[in-house]
């Protein structure tokens, strides 16, 4: 549960939690968007050095870290 504050430190308004599937927002739509635009989001100060992309020629695969074993 989430309050809304005013300035005059009076209760605007009870945000309830809800799951971001129920919203219609999803991982790779809108939260990577999201924090590449606002990283500060995260609660830290962080540094973009690049982003996901999965247009490469002939394939759609996306990138994925692949152990030393």
């Amino acid at each position: 549960m989430i309050f809304l504050i005013g300035k005059d430190k009076e209760l605007k308004k009870i945000i309830e939690e809800v799951n971001f599937s129920k919203l219609g927002i999803w991982e790779r739509t809108h939260m990577e968007e999201w924090i590449s635009e606002s990283p500060e989001i995260l609660g830290e100060e962080l540094l973009t050095i690049t982003t996901e992309y999965d247009r490469f020629d002939k394939t759609n695969k996306r990138i994925r870290y692949l152990s030393d074993r």
